[in-house]
């Protein structure tokens, strides 16, 4: 009896020993890159993570900047070119840390409708230590004159899931996460029809004057990835709501992954 005791403990260290918890992130940086900006505090909210998607990057410039400030086993990723319109243009892109490995950078959304101002961006990773292997798609939706703007970008969202996923296997491995503008669950309807679903992140994401504000930012994981997330949430690492001039006026929305 004492030998299978010893046998199942052994058994669970080792299996434990085998898993790894990834902290992952979509992050509205308020246009990083221009303006005045607090890098350093920026960098510490970062740092609370393994993986973060960065959104409204106005340069590359900008990435290099918080960069120099996170610690030295981190990496970053940035989409080659700018996209929106002709008066207002940004990228997107990824901070890592050395728990995950680039597998592939699988860039912008496309399709021929030129759907999104600004497609969707993605990036495949893999977990070091366990092999796991995800892909993180990260969106900027535009605000629009009026919700029909912004709705018409959403309902093609489920097609972009569908692109990235046949991208890589269709192995339901996929994160969207973003700045969508849009407080309905109602109104991703498209995503929830690919079997997607939103994590814990129905809170509001914005900074006010006074306190959280808008709805404004999700994350959304593909059916085979619910059942190894254990977290999900938006990250309020602050209530010093002057913080949204010097580091961002949104607050990142998260989600822990348990790989094995």
């Amino acid at each position: 009896m004492k030998r299978f005791v010893a046998s199942v403990v052994m058994f669970f260290a080792i299996a434990l020993a085998f898993a790894e918890d990834i902290r992952i992130a979509s992050y509205n940086m308020m246009r990083l890159g221009n303006g005045t900006k607090d890098y350093t505090t920026l960098a510490s909210v970062v740092d609370d993570f393994d993986v973060v998607g960065a959104i409204e990057v106005m340069n590359p410039k900008g990435m290099a900047l918080l960069a120099e400030k996170l610690p030295a086993n981190w990496s970053y990723v940035v989409a080659d070119h700018a996209v929106g319109d002709k008066s207002y243009k940004e990228y997107y892109g990824f901070f890592y840390d050395d728990k995950v490995e680039v597998v592939q950078v699988l860039g912008y959304y496309s399709d021929e409708r030129n759907a999104f101002m600004r497609p969707p961006f993605a990036v495949q990773f893999r977990v070091k230590s366990t092999g796991f292997v995800f892909n993180l798609v990260i969106a900027h939706i535009i605000y629009g004159d009026s919700p029909k703007v912004r709705l018409a970008e959403i309902n093609h969202l489920g097609e972009v899931y569908s692109y990235f996923e046949g991208l890589t296997g269709n192995q339901g491995i996929t994160l969207i996460a973003g700045d969508f503008n849009e407080e309905s669950l109602a109104a991703f309807k498209s995503l929830i029809n690919f079997g997607m679903s939103e994590l814990g992140t129905v809170k509001k994401s914005t900074l006010g004057k006074t306190g959280a504000a808008n709805d404004y930012d999700h994350m959304f994981a593909s059916k085979n990835l619910i059942p190894m997330i254990v977290e999900s949430d938006v990250y309020y690492w602050t209530s010093d709501w002057s913080t949204r001039k010097t580091v961002s006026d949104h607050f990142p929305v998260y989600c822990v992954l348990e790989t094995e």
